[in-house]
C-alpha cells in the first residue's frame, strides 16, 4: 500500500492454504479489509469468490459464501466493494494446470470477470482526439540509426503513418516507433499523421543530419 498506493485493489485470496493452519476464514480476509480502509478509506475492493481445485473442495465453496457475506455486510456499512465469481466461472476439467491453477483457457474466462466487476462502478472512457505529447529527436547522423517513438494521449488509441518522410524511414502503425538509417546529410522534414475515430492530427517536425565523424 505503502509502496503503490491503489485506486481499486483487486482480491483473490485463499486458494494456497498452508496444510500446517485451518483453511483460511473470512474473518483474515476482513483483517485485510481492516488494513486497507486504515490507509485509506477510499480505495474500491473487488472481492472474488475464489477458484475451486481439483478434485472439487467444499470448503472452499463455504468459504467463498463466507466471504460474501462478510463483504455484504461492510457494504451495507459504507464499504466500497463488490463481489465478482470466479469460482463458477471455470470447468474444472478443461480449465485447469493442476490442482489449484488454471491453465490458459482458465485465465481467460477470468479475465472478463474481473472485466465486468470493474465496468460495474469505474468511469466509462470519453473518447478524445488524439494529440502528441512528445519533443521530437530533431538530429541524425549519416549511417547510424535514428530512432523516435511518438507519445500521444486521446482515446481510442490511434494509428500512425507517415504521410511525409526520407525514403526507408518507416514508422510502426501501433506504437508509432519512427526508425531509419540517414543516407545523406542535411535537413529533412517528416509529417505523421496520428488518426482515431475521435480524430486525427499531424506531427510535423524536421531532421538535422549531419555527416559522419
Amino acid at each position: 500500500l505503502n509502496t503503490n498506493p491503489p485506486d481499486v485493489v483487486l482480491l483473490h485470496i485463499g486458494t494456497n492454504e498452508d496444510p500446517a493452519f485451518p483453511y483460511p476464514t473470512s474473518a483474515a480476509v476482513e483483517d485485510l479489509y481492516n488494513i486497507i480502509d486504515a490507509f485509506d478509506p477510499d480505495i474500491s475492493i473487488v472481492q472474488a469468490r475464489i477458484i475451486n481445485k481439483v478434485p472439487d473442495e467444499p470448503l472452499v465453496s463455504q468459504f467463498n459464501d463466507n466471504v460474501h457475506a462478510m463483504v455484504d455486510n461492510r457494504v451495507a456499512n459504507g464499504d466500497k466493494s463488490i463481489v465478482v465469481d470466479h469460482e463458477s466461472a471455470l470447468n474444472y476439467v478443461d480449465d485447469m494446470i493442476d490442482a489449484l491453477h488454471p491453465n490458459a483457457a482458465g485465465y481467460a474466462k477470468m479475465s472478463p470477470v474481473w472485466y465486468d466487476g470493474l465496468s460495474s462502478f469505474m468511469p466509462a472512457c470519453i473518447e478524445t482526439a488524439p494529440q502528441t505529447t512528445s519533443q521530437p529527436v530533431a538530429v541524425g547522423e549519416v549511417g547510424a540509426q535514428y530512432s523516435y517513438e511518438l507519445e500521444t494521449r486521446g482515446y481510442p488509441a490511434p494509428d500512425f503513418s507517415l504521410l511525409t518522410a526520407p525514403a526507408g524511414m518507416t514508422i510502426h502503425p501501433d506504437t508509432g516507433q519512427i526508425s531509419w538509417t540517414p543516407g545523406t546529410a542535411g535537413l529533412v522534414n517528416v509529417s505523421v499523421q496520428v488518426q482515431s475515430a475521435s480524430g486525427s492530427t499531424t506531427h510535423d517536425f524536421s531532421i538535422d543530419v549531419s555527416s559522419a565523424p
